[in-house]
């Protein structure tokens, strides 16, 4: 009785925090097509208000469709997460995705068959403007989601890195020095004779940051994870990286030793 009782009580709040991401993105589309249109008005010289209304209303009535499909195939991809034993911040960038698509899709068909007898001159069938609609309006809300998949993640690193820094601070004011913090010995590794000297102008540092950095930019890390080694055997901050990493393995190995040297003292004393 009381599994569902919590089970109507987070049903209800999912529904409502869906129904507050309709009501959020459908207010921020209408607000930003009603600026657009005012200042389109202002540029052609007839005044904000009629076009500032037109264009509003249009995008009012293209995003709440949409915004209601989208957060439709995310309640149900949470209910097939939870059926199939699946968390769903795994799944949020694939189940994002994939309800742009189907919303995009939906809107852009529906927007190419009320509009379609306009384009009956130029194409041979209505149909195919409906499909070339929903093709083309998916496509452009897949990349608009994909952006801001992306602006989330920088986000949530730009988070986790600022929590580190803070955990740091507190792990540099530990007095007992027992362990060092992970992001410390990065930022600050410690010195080693086979680590290359940086000091002053190194060109061939810069042209293979840079040439990483395109390659990286261009093809997902996934997608040349053939040629990774390769590339990171170049980059010396990678190598400092590693570097720094296998010199905390070499003192937790240590510290651990001398923990299970103290343990065995302590039993041949016993």
């Amino acid at each position: 009785m009381l599994s569902l009782e919590l089970e109507r009580v987070s049903n209800k709040r999912k529904i409502s925090t869906s129904l507050n991401n309709v009501y959020a993105g459908t207010l921020a589309s209408t607000l930003t097509g009603a600026t657009g249109g005012a200042a389109w008005g202002i540029v052609r010289g007839y005044g904000p208000v009629g076009y500032s209304f037109l264009m509003g209303t249009n995008w009012l009535c293209l995003s709440l469709p949409f915004f209601v499909i989208r957060e439709s195939v995310l309640q149900h991809r949470s209910k097939l997460n939870s059926a199939y034993g699946r968390e769903n911040w795994r799944h949020r960038d694939s189940d994002d995705m994939l309800a742009s698509l189907v919303g995009g899709a939906v809107v852009g068909s529906g927007l190419a068959y009320y509009t379609r007898n306009e384009l009956l001159s130029t194409l041979d069938s209505g149909s195919f403007a409906v499909t070339g609609g929903g093709i083309l309006c998916a496509g452009v809300f897949g990349v608009l989601q994909f952006g801001a998949t992306k602006l989330r993640h920088a986000r949530q690193e730009a988070g986790a890195a600022r929590k580190q820094r803070e955990l740091d601070v507190i792990a540099g004011n530990d007095d007992s020095q027992q362990q060092q913090s992970l992001g410390k010995l990065l930022k600050n590794p410690p010195p080693r004779d086979e680590i290359f000297d940086e000091r002053g102008w190194d060109p061939l540092n810069d042209f293979t940051k840079y040439l990483r950095g395109r390659a990286v930019n261009t093809f997902d890390e996934n997608f040349v994870s053939w040629a990774s080694p390769v590339i990171n055997a170049l980059d010396l901050d990678y190598r400092n990286r590693l570097n720094a990493k296998i010199a905390i393995l070499e003192r937790q190995i240590a510290s651990l030793n001398s923990q299970l040297e103290k343990v065995a003292e302590k039993e041949k004393q016993s």
